[in-house]
């Protein structure tokens, strides 16, 4: 299971069940929602309003994503260009929230296939590591240019590692990227493309307005 899958399942509990079931790929399409005043983690589904009028850097309607990286960044890259001083909740992760009315207003995307799915028990604890499902270690083959391939062989001769290691490492480390991407607010209308249904993250120019903040005050 993505790290990504977790912490925003630990994010919206009462939608974990549903986040779970829609790592795998092409399981559901995705869509940013909102709700006003709730703590995130006691969100329930009937309090979720779903936006379906955002428009992207080219004018299109972006209502649904093919899976979740795309609808987080453009969920990041809206607020972060259209005027909204929103902020990432430090305490929720994939979760941003800003003020409207003297009210505050959380922003964050979901699965379309939840209804159906019961919710899960709120807890404000993560997950025990051992509780969490493993992906099934499987042989892989693909095809590698030349180019990679001996690039591959030189990092591995060179820090005496196995070709195998380097990979391994190489993978952790994208995901890193992907992650402060998506933080960060980063996005291009590429990384958005619904034919292509690929979490791609643009990672090369850091963004400084949509930052980690404390933990939103609610109205009593």
């Amino acid at each position: 299971m993505y790290r990504q899958t977790i912490q925003l399942s630990e994010s919206l509990p009462h939608f974990a069940a549903a986040i779970q079931a829609a790592d795998r790929k092409g399981y559901s399409d995705w869509e940013i929602v909102r709700w006003v005043e709730i703590e995130p983690r006691q969100l329930l589904p009937h309090q979720v309003t779903v936006v379906r009028d955002l428009k992207d850097e080219e004018g299109n309607i972006r209502g649904r994503f093919p899976s979740r990286s795309p609808a987080l960044l453009f969920s990041a890259w809206w607020l972060k260009n259209n005027n909204v001083n929103a902020s990432l909740d430090a305490d929720h992760w994939g979760v941003w929230y800003y003020k409207e009315d003297g009210r505050t207003v959380f922003q964050s995307v979901l699965p379309l296939r939840r209804d159906h799915i019961a919710p899960v028990e709120c807890s404000n604890e993560p997950a025990a590591e051992e509780s969490r499902p493993q992906m099934p270690s499987r042989n892989l083959n693909t095809r590698l240019s030349d180019a990679s391939y001996h690039l591959l062989q030189s990092i591995a001769a060179e820090d005496n590692q196995t070709i195998r290691t380097v990979l391994e490492k190489a993978i952790q480390y994208y995901d890193h990227v992907r992650y402060f991407a998506i933080s960060k607010g980063e996005y291009t209308a590429e990384q958005n493309d619904p034919d292509t249904g690929e979490d791609s993250v643009e990672a090369n120019a850091p963004s400084k307005v949509l930052t980690a903040s404390a933990k939103p005050v609610l109205a009593a």
